[in-house]
């Protein structure tokens, strides 16, 4: 460094304005002065190139900031390779860039560990320094400094604790060593809360949790190994060390996380793709990402939950544009959870609404390798749901009533619901009753009897054709007379087993079209033209009866080709629909041939379909009642193309 001077007085002055209002910086400085201490060069402004570990507690902007302020006054240069970061592991720095910075003669390089430095630039550095978390004699500097006091040797002990960038947070200009204190505890309160995902009290346990499935099983299991493996009685690698769960939005699947970690005693750390994004680029984002396992590691056992893990996406499906930042994360991804599987006691779970959009490898042995879904809750788990979050209200009073108008709902749904009802009562100063739960469900507006007609017509014709290609498959058909206020589309459906379980051939496929295409055909019939009720979103019969012919024509080689175009996935299937021309009219004249099909099934028993709609106007019928009014009277034997022969 320069000997003393005006200039330098002026720049000590500087430093100290600049370290009063932020002591983290000042913290960091102190960390980086002390580190360099034995470092003669870097001192006296002689060439030398130094290599400096960012010490644990620092953040990679405050030491960088320091080093900053450290040079300044001399004629070295700081790289920080924190900032040029990818794939979890090594910065970006091409060959020139790298040769550019080993040409410098004095350069300060701010890394994380040996590990993410580059090895030319280990070779050619003339020493390797450690930082090390702060004094206490630091964290009474910044106090007098920053505070204007000096805390106690007791306040000072609790500072020691709390990790060095939390307590740059803490001290602030205006705040006394009690008002620090205080701060303190809160962050490390809020720290502790984001790590263990909530307040126990308000979280349940697995016991606890309704409509889990086959996940609230491998919940308790886990608990089980886990407490076998702390005890020595379970080898680790007999421990399930990854899990990805699934299920639409809503159905719990954060909160069964909490609940995991509560029921295994272990804390929760949250991780997710927006969580890190909101670190800033692409080298902030990977850091927060290892952070987040590093964290897992440091307190193991424990799990760490990584939410809408789909967000992530999948290396196949990458486009040109932002594809090398994705397959970065992706990357970056795949070797912190190898990073966790090496490293005992860390269980990773993953949870996502799209499992199919999820990249491959994640899901491979030794990763997330086992895929749980967390379904809607069914009658028995909603009455469940309701009880947990009413919390001892309405005890003696039957849910039947709620749990009717509820399905479809999902766990946050209903937690809604509850919510809501309490806040009624509240703004009206009385115990919550029965009454007000059902006041807070979604409205139900009467559906037309036209359009009931209509939806009848249409479920009757599924029923018939699915009767027509396995007479003991329908088990329920039913239409509702009231619809969700704001939901499109009228309820009602068929409710049947598949037409075949194995070996699916040529004439399954198109029998499976023909049914899809069933309602569209009654209504075309009994009505001359169709509604939009079998399409326009995923899941329709329309969407279904196209993705299954375009798996036909473009995958399994059961289509007028053998050409293998596409992967069973549905976006990919989708995808080659959209940009082969031929391959669409395929499609169509494949459909266009199974609607007609389903139209002579229909046509050739009309007066049976109109009795079953008749029938389900009035209320829902068994699959037995359905068979029995389809079949009271004799059917035309039809020899099509499309008659599987159902054993």
């Amino acid at each position: 460094m320069p000997k003393p001077s005006a200039s330098l007085s002026r720049h000590q002055s500087s430093l100290l304005k600049t370290f009063k209002a932020n002591a983290a910086l000042f913290l960091a400085y102190c960390c980086l002065a002390r580190a360099l201490r034995n470092e003669y060069h870097v001192r006296r402004g002689l060439p030398s190139i130094v290599v400096v570990m960012i010490a644990e507690g620092l953040t990679s902007a405050d030491v960088s900031d320091a080093a900053d302020l450290f040079v300044r006054e001399s004629s070295y240069e700081v790289l920080n390779l924190t900032k040029m970061r990818r794939t979890g592991s090594r910065p970006i720095l091409g060959e020139s860039e790298l040769n550019s910075a080993l040409r410098r003669s004095r350069l300060l390089v701010i890394a994380e560990s040996v590990q993410f430095t580059p090895e030319p630039i280990i070779a050619a550095a003339d020493t390797v320094v450690v930082m090390e978390r702060p004094t206490r004699s630091h964290l009474e500097a910044s106090c007098r400094l920053t505070l204007g006091q000096v805390p106690e040797p007791s306040a000072l002990d609790l500072m020691m604790q709390a990790p060095a960038s939390m307590i740059g947070q803490a001290i602030r200009r205006g705040r006394s060593v009690r008002q620090t204190l205080e701060r303190l505890q809160r962050l490390k309160t809020a720290q502790l809360k984001l790590n263990t995902g909530a307040d126990k009290s308000t979280v349940p346990s697995l016991s606890e949790m309704h409509g889990l499935g086959e996940a609230g099983s491998w919940g308790h299991e886990l608990a089980v190994d886990l407490k076998a493996w702390a005890d020595g009685m379970l080898p680790w690698s007999d421990v399930d060390r990854g899990v990805l769960l699934h299920g639409v939005p809503g159905t719990g699947k954060t909160t069964y996380a909490k609940a995991l970690a509560k029921t295994c005693g272990v804390p929760l750390i949250m991780g997710s793709i927006a969580r890190w994004q909101a670190k800033g680029h692409l080298g902030d984002l990977l850091k927060a990402m290892r952070a987040a396992f590093d964290e897992a590691k440091n307190k193991a056992p424990s799990i760490l939950f990584l939410d809408e893990i789909d967000a992530v996406g999948d290396r196949e499906r990458f486009g040109d544009h932002n594809a090398q930042y994705s397959t970065e994360v992706v990357n970056a991804l795949l070797e912190c959870i190898d990073g966790a599987d090496s490293r005992e006691g860390v269980v990773v779970i993953g949870a996502c609404n799209h499992p199919s959009r999820i990249d491959k490898a994640l899901i491979r042995s030794g990763r997330l390798d086992r895929t749980i879904e967390i379904p809607l809750p069914d009658e028995s788990s909603r009455d469940g749901i309701l009880r947990w979050h009413l919390r001892g209200a309405l005890a003696d009073v039957a849910l039947s009533s709620i749990v009717g108008r509820t399905s479809g709902a999902s766990s946050a749904d209903l937690e809604r619901f509850v919510r809501e009802a309490r806040r009624r009562a509240r703004r009206e100063r009385r115990q919550m009753v029965v009454d007000d739960v059902l006041a807070s469900l979604p409205e139900l507006i009467e559906i037309p009897d036209n359009s009931r007609w209509r939806a009848a017509i249409h479920e009757a014709g599924h029923a018939a054709v699915i009767t027509e290609f396995g007479f003991d498959m329908v088990l329920v058909a039913a239409i509702a007379a009231h619809v969700e206020v704001g939901k499109s589309g009228i309820a009602g459906g068929v409710r049947a087993r598949p037409i075949t379980s194995y070996d699916c051939t040529h004439d399954t496929y198109l029998a499976d079209i023909a049914v899809l295409l069933a309602g569209i055909a009654a209504e075309d019939l009994f009505f001359g033209c169709r509604s939009d009720g079998a399409g326009g979103s995923p899941g329709t019969d329309l969407h279904l009866a196209t993705v299954k012919a375009t798996l036909m024509e473009a995958s399994v080689g059961l289509g007028e080709h053998l050409t293998y175009l596409s992967s069973r996935e549905e976006a990919d299937l989708l995808a080659s629909l959209q940009s082969n021309r031929e391959l669409r009219m395929r499609v169509e004249a494949i459909l266009a041939k199974q609607l007609d099909v389903a139209r002579r099934i229909i046509g050739s028993q009309l007066e049976a379909v109109e009795r079953l709609a008749e029938c389900l106007m009035e209320r829902p019928l068994s699959g037995d009642e359905v068979r029995e009014i389809l079949l009271r009277q004799p059917r035309f034997k039809l020899v099509i193309e499309t008659k599987a022969k159902i054993d």
